[in-house]
């Protein structure tokens, strides 16, 4: 109670003028007893008088006016015990007001920092230390002010409101700031020495029991009070200082449950309400309440009800927001893709997929490290890093992809060793990767508005097996052109060496019924162009009928190829072999078959291959293009990062090294003014197929030099590449390549190995042909686990939406990696049709229960069973956190604050303070519909609520206990009445000894 001391006194009252008069207002009660009790003594006077007058006859007068005063004094003490005296007993009490401070200490309070740490900096505060902050900074004095003109009871509350309570006031100690965390914390180990001295709590905090290093939290307050009382009680305590140690060590563990309740969650309307019906009596000047306001408790009926209640009672509820607005900002890195197999004289590449909720159009770094074989990413330090930045793009939620190229040459030493092939070093490749299990891992630095403990996000180690392997190329052509057996000499070295694997496809006679000799053995000689795209081989395939699969490629080699022969059908398993399968397409043009593709019916039989082609050839006949020249042509060269297939001599590191010794003889191209000395070099090359166009995105490595009717110089496109899909083809406008070998035999090696490899390295390292799982990294326990896969067809088509039922299973991994026995599912999926049509995609979704998926450190994958590939599976991992309604959304709730808070309206009346009233209603005009909510941040605002709250006093008089004195007496001894107590009054002792007086003196009178 806020009373500040009880007076008590006591006054003599007759308790019968309280009691109920017949006939008479309660207001004239005690005069008509008065009125009764003095006629009745008036009558009794005039019988008295009227005795003794008329005894004056037998006795002197000096002897009845005595007597008489006798009588009289009987009927007065008669009258004042009908009266009832009494002696009453008054408590005054004199009571003050009061403010109530109600600090939230739920979770999303005490372990929330809305500021992050950066580098060497102390942790950022939490929410409810920065409350403790402006609480105890003497600069701005807030809580002093408020104690200058009422004592403050300070209330806990989170899912709740905690009864128990501290009390500041002027007679108080000041609380540190590291008490006011203690309390604020549920620290238990000041709250086990209440009570104690100095010396006794000192001996208690000595004990090996009490464990000073460890904080007093609920789980050391639950094994405190568990252990022997030996273990925990000082000996030198006293008795009754180990009495109130033990007594407080008794409700321990009734506080510790009642501690945890509260911190559960947090109801911050039914919290408030609480504090005011607890209160209401005590002349409350105002609640001020510090909170996020975030509640996942209650209802929102219940602010409805605090309003009322605060209304009802006149007590102002101050609301101050603590925390900012967060954005809902997360990312998540979905995928890490990277082939599983890679040769360590090519490049590859490895694509980090990242999701930013919250940060559409929005870029930031990616980091991926690199670890060498043996190497543990979890604890040894990365070999090299690369960064890159990513762009998220409109979605739901927003995504972003960015790629990563691992060369050898963009490496450090120590990551690579010297090529050992000799193709490799043909084609410019001095260095390749060490050989083995290379581990990668991608980092994305978390965002500031992130609620997110770590500074990184770090996907799951993705191993790549860094190993040598052959090439697989398929040579096709119309008719054995001079460049087509060059490069075949070429390429039958390469299998002798065992650097590639052959087939060869020749459009003649001889090769149709497979009677020519092509250094290749015959089930590489094929009769017909493949005709199928299937990844995963058929049980009932024949043996002979293994290279008609385009999925034995990597790279196809077209000379001219006669178009004709082949169906819709190979054709567009062409297009799907390059675009989703990765492969890799070189077409050579010619003057005999590829005028087919510029006479073709865009929407007609050849759609497929006009969509992949990187340039669409002319029509060479109706062009009715100039005779061939008579001197060669030389070309215009155009390097590209990405195509780096121009370099012939790997002496410099000039992209287009070599080029210029076959043109002119020279080592460096000289500029000259002398135009028939450009256009007429000394070798060169002498046609091109003319294109009708290239293709958006495609790059122009090679021009070709022609010469117009006026003698001038006009580029012609002549060596085209692009990238359509996964895949990449090139176009070269003539097979001449075979020319540069009379300047240096090299060049012409260099240049088809190092087109073969660039073109055909997307297919050697594509990760899988088949699908992909998509799944979040980490779900919370008790949501939905959304599983969406794509699933292709063995031809790398998707599926008809129909033609398949996928399901999945979740396969569950202990935090030791010990798989469990039975696993979750199989759970059926659906086809996934979006605006544009079905694409392969298929979803479902799981509840993720705590008893199914348990939370932690437990590892989930998702596998999926790949349809016509028995025992191939595609996969994705995921974990499960523990839900937590407090921290999963920590964001304040500013409007629920508003509700919660009174206008100013109702603190109107007590500001007398000029200036007050003006600022806090800024530009409003009225009262009523500015509210009492703040912030924590504005601390000029805060600083004004002080002067809301006014001071009170009241004096409260209450009876007390009633002493009756008419029946106080003597108490006559037991041996008199029989062990019964026997009480006579004094009062009546005295009407009793005067009336014998007077009896006995009037008899004698009268008898003499």
């Amino acid at each position: 109670m806020n009373d500040t001391g009880v007076v008590r006194d006591t006054e003599t009252v007759f308790r019968r003028l309280s009691d109920p008069f017949p006939m008479v207002s309660p207001e004239a009660t005690a005069t008509a007893w008065w009125v009764l009790t003095i006629g009745v003594l008036i009558v009794g006077a005039l019988f008295v008088i009227w005795m003794y007058a008329r005894d004056s006859r037998t006795c002197h007068w000096y002897v009845a006016v005595p007597l008489a005063v006798l009588r009289m004094l009987v009927y007065v003490l008669l009258a004042i015990a009908f009266l009832l005296p009494a002696k009453q007993t008054w408590e005054t009490t004199e009571k003050t007001s009061r403010v109530l401070i109600l600090l939230d200490v739920s979770p999303s309070m005490t372990q929330i920092a809305d500021d992050r740490a950066s580098a060497g900096a102390p942790k950022p505060a939490t929410r409810v230390q920065k409350v403790l902050d402006f609480l105890t900074d003497d600069r701005v004095a807030f809580l002093q002010k408020i104690i200058d003109k009422n004592p403050v009871f300070v209330y806990r509350f989170g899912g709740r409101l905690d009864d128990e309570t501290r009390t500041v006031n002027p007679e108080t100690p000041v609380w540190t700031k590291a008490e006011w965390e203690s309390w604020a914390n549920y620290d238990f180990k000041p709250w086990v020495l209440r009570g104690l001295s100095k010396e006794a709590r000192d001996a208690v905090e000595k004990m090996p029991a009490w464990k000073a290093e460890t904080p007093g939290n609920a789980e050391w307050a639950i094994a405190w009070s568990k252990l022997p009382e030996g273990e925990v009680v000082p000996g030198s305590l006293t008795e009754d200082e180990k009495k109130a140690l033990l007594d407080n060590r008794t409700k321990l563990d009734k506080r510790t449950d009642v501690a945890r309740s509260i911190v559960l969650g947090t109801n911050v309307p039914d919290s408030i309400t609480a504090a005011i019906n607890r209160e209401a009596a005590n002349m409350v000047q105002g609640v001020i309440v510090f909170t996020d306001g975030r509640s996942n408790l209650g209802s929102a009926a219940a602010y409805n009800e605090l309003k009322e209640r605060a209304a009802r009672e006149k007590i102002p509820v101050f609301t101050v927001a603590v925390g900012e607005p967060r954005e809902n900002i997360a990312i998540t890195i979905t995928d890490l893709q990277a082939p599983d197999r890679a040769p360590p004289d090519e490049p590859f590449k490895v694509a980090v997929e990242v999701d930013g909720v919250g940060l559409e159009r929005q870029e930031v770094e990616v980091k991926l490290g690199l670890f060498l074989p043996g190497k543990d990413p979890k604890s040894a330090a990365t070999d090299h890093e690369l960064t890159a930045k990513l762009t998220f793009q409109p979605g739901d939620p927003p995504h972003g992809q960015v790629e990563f190229v691992i060369d050898a040459d963009q490496l450090p030493e120590s990551m690579t060793e010297e090529a050992k092939k000799d193709d490799a070093k043909r084609a410019g490749k001095r260095k390749q990767l060490k050989q083995g299990a290379w581990s990668m891992v991608a980092r994305v630095a978390t965002d500031k508005r992130e609620i997110y403990d770590k500074p990184e996000h770090v996907s799951s180690p993705r191993v790549v097996q860094v190993l040598e392997s052959p090439m697989r190329i398929l040579l096709w052509a119309s008719g054995p052109t001079r460049e087509y057996q060059t490069l075949r000499t070429l390429l039958m070295r390469e299998v002798n060496e065992k650097r590639a694997e052959l087939s060869i496809f020749l459009q003649n006679e001889g090769g149709h019924e497979g009677n020519i000799t092509q250094d290749v053995t015959p089930d590489r000689l094929l009769i017909k162009f493949p005709t199928r795209y299937e990844t995963t081989p058929k049980p009932t395939d024949k043996s002979e009928d293994k290279y008609l699969n385009l999925h034995e490629y990597d790279l196809i080699l077209a000379f001219d190829p006669d178009w004709s022969e082949l169906s819709a059908e190979q054709i567009e398993n062409l297009r799907t072999w390059v675009v989703e399968g990765g492969g890799g397409f070189v077409y050579v043009g010619g003057p005999i078959h590829t005028y087919q593709l510029a006479r073709a019916d865009e929407s007609g039989r050849l759609k497929p291959l006009l969509e992949m082609m990187c340039a669409l050839p002319d029509d060479i006949i109706l062009l009715k293009t100039r005779p061939i020249p008579r001197t060669p042509r030389r070309l215009k060269l155009t390097p590209n990062a990405e195509f780096d297939v121009l370099k012939l001599d790997d002496a410099t590191d000039d992209p287009v090294a070599g080029w210029e010794k076959f043109f002119s003889g020279k080592d460096k191209f000289v500029s000259t003014a002398n135009q028939r000395d450009l256009l007429n070099p000394k070798n060169g090359f002498y046609s091109y197929f003319p294109l009708k166009m290239t293709k958006p995105g495609a790059a122009v490595l090679m021009e070709f030099l022609d010469v117009n009717e006026r003698g001038e110089g006009e580029p012609k496109p002549y060596f085209v590449i692009n990238q359509p899909g996964r895949g990449r083809t090139a176009f070269l406008g003539s097979g001449e390549m075979w020319r540069t070998r009379m300047v240096d035999p090299t060049f012409f090696e260099r240049f088809w190995i190092r087109l073969g490899r660039n073109i055909s390295a997307a297919r050697r390292n594509v990760q899988s042909f088949r699908g992909q799982v998509l799944v979040n990294k980490e779900y919370s326990s008790g949501s939905m686990v959304r599983v969406q896969t794509r699933l292709l067809a063995p031809n790398g088509k998707p599926y008809p939406p129909d033609a398949i039922s996928p399901k999945f299973i979740v396969e569950a991994y202990d935090p030791d990696g010990t798989k469990r026995a039975k696993p979750i599912g199989p759970i059926q999926m659906a086809a996934k049709k979006g605006a544009a049509g079905f694409d392969g995609y298929y979803q479902a979704q799981v509840l993720a229960d705590a008893k199914q998926f348990p939370p932690g450190e437990f590892r989930y994958k998702v596998v999926v069973d790949v349809p016509d590939s028995p025992g191939d599976t595609i996969s994705g991992e995921f974990m499960v956190r523990r839900s937590d309604p407090e921290l999963d959304n920590a964001r304040p709730d500013f409007t629920a604050l508003v509700n919660a808070a009174s206008s100013l309206k109702d603190v109107e009346p007590k500001i007398t303070e000029p200036g007050v009233l003006e600022r806090l209603k800024g530009s409003a005009t009225d009262t009523g519909k500015v509210k009492l909510a703040f912030k924590l941040a504005e601390k000029d605002k805060l600083e004004l609520i002080p002067a809301c709250l006014k001071s009170d006093r009241k004096e409260f008089r209450n009876r007390g206990a009633v002493e009756d004195l008419w029946d106080k007496g003597a108490t006559l001894p037991s041996w008199a009445t029989g062990g019964r107590v026997v009480t006579i009054s004094y009062l009546l002792m005295a009407a009793i000894g005067l009336l014998t007086i007077e009896w006995s003196v009037r008899k004698l009178a009268r008898l003499a």
